[in-house]
């Protein structure tokens, strides 16, 4: 049996909001969680009613359903809602020491609760839809691999929804490709994911589904464990590939057949880059006349005419001028990308560490900026000097530049080998870029930049992939909006 001073402590440390009042709706017991929600000490609650301690609307509401197991003697249990929080009130009658009845109450404040329930039940409802959503078969089986449920993909997939367990797996008929093994019922992936309690990659089988029809599938098997390992049951995922297998059936009957067709292609392929780049070589060489005409012309104009000139005219002369300069630039670098593709490549042991450093140390003197940077120690390759020199150039130049909005740039050059080749990377603290437009980064005269934020004419990365191709390598970036950029390029390791 409990003491009174048990109870009573347990009472004033509970969190629900507990008290009891006479019969004239006057207090005689509040915890502490109750004065702390009335932000009073006990003294000053005690012998009062609500309507002395509370705004006059709560004290209505708490008065009314005192008075109705005052005067009814009965218990009520009802949630009310107050001030946007909502209550769970439980009242009752009590007899007091004086033989009086008084009402005693439990309070709690479940409106964080109740929008846990709600947001449960949301999410519920949503894993409802994206497993009825989704577009490839999903199974459920409990812990001792009887099939559940099947989702709607699944059911048309097999064309039912079996559910049975692990013995009667002998109801699907199936083989494993590519060599037609009948599948056996403990021999199923699920079997073996619900015995061994580990996931089975996707395995290619054809089966015999219920609707008649023989389709191919890739079947995935995964245990689904609670925090302390214990096996709750498990998933199959099934992917229709039926169409899939059928087409690449085609396609290699279809290949073998354009197998000299495309040599052939690919021959007819390459004559038309070499013209196209001995078209664009000579078109940029054939427009550098008339924008010289034109920035002559401009400039006598401006040197002659003067003082003929307000100054909307002045500051037309120098849009022209900008625009020819700007003009001659991606001409410049038109032919630059053309002649990188028809130089012929002279390799030499290249020392990668001192050709970095000093090229960026020109870089650093002559934009007369401070830069920060670390350049470990980079293996040499076997490449063409003027070529590898221009991609150190070009990817040292944009990792500054783009790094200028900070107070110091800070550049980080490393290396590692993988897949025999030489990975080097520029990592920077600059502006970065778009992930999902990494793809045009590499593109002729593509920009992620304005023009007015930062320089350029876009056709240095397009340079730099081209060099690098050439050279047997490859060249991709990784970037986040101001967080910085890193570009790798990969060339063939020195042997």
């Amino acid at each position: 049996m409990l003491s009174d001073k048990t109870l009573q402590a347990l009472i004033y440390a509970n969190t629900d909001l507990i008290f009891i009042k006479d019969d004239s709706y006057r207090y005689l017991l509040v915890n502490h969680s109750y004065q702390e929600f009335l932000q009073k000490s006990e003294e000053n609650i005690l012998g009062k009613t609500d309507y002395e301690l509370m705004p006059q609307a709560i004290a209505e509401a708490c008065h009314n359903s005192d008075q109705e197991v005052l005067e009814k003697g009965k218990t009520i249990n009802r949630i009310e809602s107050v001030e946007n929080d909502l209550w769970e009130v439980y009242k009752f009658p009590i007899i007091l020491d004086n033989n009086k009845t008084g009402i005693a109450g439990i309070i709690r404040n479940i409106t964080i609760q109740k929008q846990v329930e709600e947001d449960l039940k949301k999410h519920e409802k949503m894993l409802r839809k994206i497993f009825d959503l989704l577009p490839i078969g999903l199974w459920i089986a409990d812990e001792k691999g009887k099939l559940l449920r099947g989702n709607p993909e699944g059911v048309k997939i097999w064309g039912a929804e079996p559910k049975t367990i692990i013995e009667n797996y002998g109801v699907f008929k199936a083989r494993r490709l590519p060599d037609g093994q009948e599948i056996s019922p403990h021999d199923w992936a699920l079997a073996k994911t619900i015995q061994s309690r580990i996931a089975n990659q996707a395995e290619k089988i054809e089966f015999d589904a219920y609707d008649g029809v023989k389709r191919i599938v890739l079947n995935y098997t995964a245990p689904v464990l609670d925090d302390d390992e214990t096996m709750l049951g498990a998933i199959v995922v099934n992917q229709d590939i039926s169409e899939e297998e059928k087409i690449k059936q085609e396609l290699i009957a279809f290949n073998a057949e354009l197998e000299d067709r495309v040599k052939e292609r690919t021959q007819e392929l390459e004559q038309s880059n070499k013209e196209l780049d001995a078209f664009a070589y000579s078109i940029s060489h054939d427009l550098r006349a008339p924008l010289r005409a034109i920035n002559g012309f401009s400039e006598i104009l401006k040197e002659d005419h003067e003082q003929h000139l307000d100054a909307d005219g002045q500051y037309l002369i120098s849009i022209i001028r900008a625009n020819v300069n700007k003009m001659d630039s991606l001409i410049s670098n038109l032919l630059r990308f053309s002649r990188v593709s028809r130089t012929e490549i002279n390799k030499q042991t290249i020392d990668m560490t001192s050709l970095a450093k000093t090229i960026l140390e020109e870089l650093i003197l002559s934009k007369n900026i401070q830069v920060s940077y670390t350049i470990e120690d980079l293996p040499a390759i076997e490449g063409d000097f003027s070529l590898i020199k221009q991609i150190w150039v070009n990817l040292l130049d944009n990792a500054i530049k783009y790094s200028s909005n900070q107070a110091i740039p800070k550049l980080i050059i490393s290396s590692y080998t993988q897949g025999g080749q030489t990975v080097y990377a520029i990592k920077d603290n600059g502006v970065g870029f778009d992930q999902a437009y990494v793809h045009k980064l590499f593109q002729v005269f593509q920009r992620l930049h304005s023009e007015k934020e930062f320089e350029g004419t876009g056709a240095g990365l397009a340079i730099v992939q081209r060099i690098i191709q050439r050279h047997k390598g490859h060249v991709w970036a990784e970037g986040k909006v101001n967080e910085g950029a890193t570009f790798y390029f990969s060339l063939p390791v020195s042997q």
